[in-house]
């Protein structure tokens, strides 16, 4: 026993902890603050993604895709107002002194702004109009393929008090305070919200994370056991029909605690098989999911891709296409040959055009699995 609680302790206190160099400059956010933007991500970020996928050409769809894909959005959109949460986890793990959630919501923020460029009917995540009072906050008016004007009110909230590690250990109460009121504020979009997405760390298995990493064994053995912020989003999604309660004296609702999402989104290292069975089998909302180790560029473009698809009501071939545009480096473990094909590692959107296997690996054997990874970099075209 005492042995198995060692290997956890060890698992859990280096999980996703990968130091790299702190080059980059202080950027000023949206709001007025600021923040580190470190020279791994590009500024023009989204720029160039942008022109890759106008490069990309339409995939042909059958009859019966098409009604697939319109009887999807039809849900998705069948009320005249649908509210989308985009949370960004605390993001440490890449330096020893700064996060970098701040400077992806900021990049993301400036194209939730941004005109929208001409003769692009294929981009409309742009000219959201901003709420005067309340920061992040942006609706937007658009006219669905079925004709409807739909409002989508759009929200964006990142963890980090601010971009500097150590000013947040020693505000660690205003810290504690602002992941407990994300936290908070994530279980009330799973139960309210038509689109939810997270964008982060999987703390391997034990995320959505948006406090800092804890900094004592105890803490990380914990929450690698108990995982309670997982277990928080599980409960809110309602009961797991795994579980049978014909029996039971008193059995649970059939329906969920609140009003699932039409589209949950997590997009983070290993999602599919980190939380993949657990959600599918709580929620029948449509699921994008990573399937592997991804970078926080990668997670921004596919954030983006994920956004804009659902925008613009892109079919299956379509969404999936530009979900792989926006992977650029793909893992595999040190030990193991490159794949001869990375298409089990691409994201994936499941259970919303149609029903799909959701896969599980053990969260453990996965840490080590994956640990020591290989990077491959794609060629932009694949």
């Amino acid at each position: 026993m005492w042995r198995n609680l060692s290997i956890l302790i060890l698992v859990f206190q280096f999980a996703g902890v990968a130091h790299s160099s702190d080059d980059g400059r202080f950027q000023m956010s949206e709001s007025g603050q600021a923040y580190w933007l470190p020279d791994s991500i590009p500024y023009g970020i989204y720029e160039d993604f942008k022109n890759e996928l106008a490069n990309l050409k339409p995939k042909p769809v059958n009859q019966t895709e098409i009604e697939q894909c319109r009887t999807s959005y039809q849900k998705l959109y069948s009320k005249p107002e649908v509210n989308w949460s985009i949370y960004f986890g605390y993001g440490d793990g890449a330096s020893e002194t700064y996060t970098t959630d701040m400077a992806e919501r900021d990049i993301f923020e400036k194209e939730v702004k941004a005109p929208c460029p001409q003769f692009r009917p294929d981009i409309q995540l742009c000219e959201f109009k901003e709420d005067t009072l309340i920061s992040g906050q942006y609706t937007k008016q658009i006219k669905t393929k079925e004709g409807q004007t739909v409002t989508v009110r759009l929200k964006l909230f990142n963890a980090s008090l601010t971009s500097e590690i150590a000013v947040n250990i020693e505000k660690k109460d205003d810290q504690k305070k602002k992941s407990r009121a994300l936290e908070k504020s994530y279980i009330h979009a799973l139960q309210n919200d038509e689109v939810v997405f997270y964008s982060g760390h999987a703390r391997n298995g034990s995320g959505p994370g948006f406090s800092p990493l804890p900094t004592n064994t105890l803490s990380w053995l914990a929450k690698g056991i108990f995982r309670p912020m997982a277990t928080k989003m599980y409960n809110a999604l309602g009961e797991d029909d795994r579980v049978d309660h014909s029996d039971d004296p008193f059995p649970p609702r059939n329906e969920p605690v609140g009003k699932n999402p039409a589209v949950l989104g997590f997009f983070a290292c290993e999602a599919e098989a980190h939380f993949g069975v657990n959600l599918a089998h709580r929620t029948g909302a449509g699921l994008i999911l990573t399937r592997s180790s991804i970078t926080t560029e990668d997670n921004m473009r596919l954030l983006y891709a994920s956004t804009n698809n659902l925008l613009t009501e892109s079919c299956e071939k379509d969404f999936d296409q530009s979900m792989v545009q926006s992977i650029k480096t793909v893992y595999h473990a040190k030990n193991e040959a490159p794949p001869i094909s990375y298409s089990e590692k691409m994201p994936k959107f499941f259970n919303f055009f149609q029903k799909d296997k959701v896969k599980y690996r053990n969260d453990i054997l996965l840490y080590f699995h994956n640990k020591g990874e290989i990077g491959v970099e794609l060629n932009s075209s694949k």
